[in-house]
């Protein structure tokens, strides 16, 4: 689909006049059509990495060749950009055949009932009725046979990973792929032993539940595949998956001065606590699978702190 000319000169206005991560990062939101990527950013704070590939991205969307954006952003700001309004992205707004192909991202709880019922028709499903209900596990279902389709055979464990990935083999295969494959294999496990709960549930409410462990493992899942095949056609990481971005953060709380540590020691004391009271006062807020990722990445932290400052807990 070519891209309209007012949505080229938003995201070129954007590389000239602000570069604000999270403004770019709406402005993909609300224009941007691959739902894969937009669950990344959803999944992944701000970060040196995650804002590389956010200006890769929008410009892909806007068509700039990379030479161009780069020399654009290697230039100031020409100006202030104006504030900008926080757009949650409405998936009801994309096209039928998009939802469609990409329906193993779909959340089909935020699909309008309209919405639902052309995503039903264009996938073929027979449902037994029209009830909200049936069309939402109708859909859910669909979504699980196609993750089951697209999830690469090779990564099942009857697969050598060795021989798919030669580079596993040498000594001086960095660390971090070794660490990505074990968790690919768990990944793996979570997908197949979530799926099979799915697939025996008649409850409502443990569905929904069971099917955002599977779509959460099926990500993490390609996620590492697309980092593997890439470092084996070019030898170079490709940098998305999140946990090239704790390598950053690592780096960073490693380079702090024991001052620093102590003090970041004390905010992560507040916050941990605090994040999971929220959780606990507040079962089914909306945020919780976010603010369980941050209770994750602070307990990291903490982790680290604690290993840097020679504390024991």
């Amino acid at each position: 689909m070519k891209i309209k000319e007012n949505i080229k000169a938003k995201i070129q206005n954007w590389f000239e006049t602000d570069r604000n991560y999270e403004s770019g990062k709406q402005l993909y939101m609300q224009h941007g059509m691959n739902l894969s990527f937009k669950n990344v950013l959803n999944r992944s704070g701000q970060s040196p990495q995650t804002f590389k590939y956010l200006c890769y991205e929008l410009a892909k969307l806007a068509g700039i060749p990379e030479m161009v954006y780069k020399k654009m952003l290697s230039k100031p700001l020409i100006r202030k950009a104006p504030e900008q309004e926080m757009v949650k992205a409405d998936i009801n707004k994309l096209p039928i055949d998009q939802l469609a192909e990409q329906i193993e991202l779909v959340n089909p709880e935020e699909l309008d009932y309209k919405v639902m019922k052309k995503l039903i028709h264009k996938l073929d499903i027979k449902p037994a009725n029209q009830k909200k209900a049936t069309l939402l596990k109708a859909l859910a279902k669909a979504k699980i046979d196609k993750m089951k389709q697209v999830v690469p055979a090779e990564i099942k464990r009857s697969i050598k990973l060795r021989e798919q990935f030669p580079f596993l083999k040498k000594k001086e295969c960095p660390e971090v792929l070794k660490i990505l494959v074990a968790d690919l294999l768990t990944a793996y496990d979570g997908f197949v032993e979530g799926h099979q709960k799915l697939m025996e549930t008649t409850s409502e409410k443990e569905m929904q539940e069971l099917s955002k462990d599977v779509v959460e493992n099926y990500l993490e899942n390609r996620q590492i595949w697309d980092e593997l095949h890439h470092y084996k056609e070019t030898g170079k990481f490709l940098g998305k998956h999140p946990i090239f971005q704790w390598m950053v953060r690592k780096e960073e709380i490693k380079q702090m001065k024991k001052a620093d540590l102590v003090k970041l020691r004390d905010q992560l004391k507040n916050k941990i606590p605090r994040t999971k009271k929220l959780m606990a006062d507040e079962p089914d807020h909306k945020d919780n699978a976010k603010r369980q990722e941050r209770v994750t990445q602070f307990e990291k932290e903490m982790k680290e702190v604690n290993l840097l400052l020679g504390i024991d807990e």
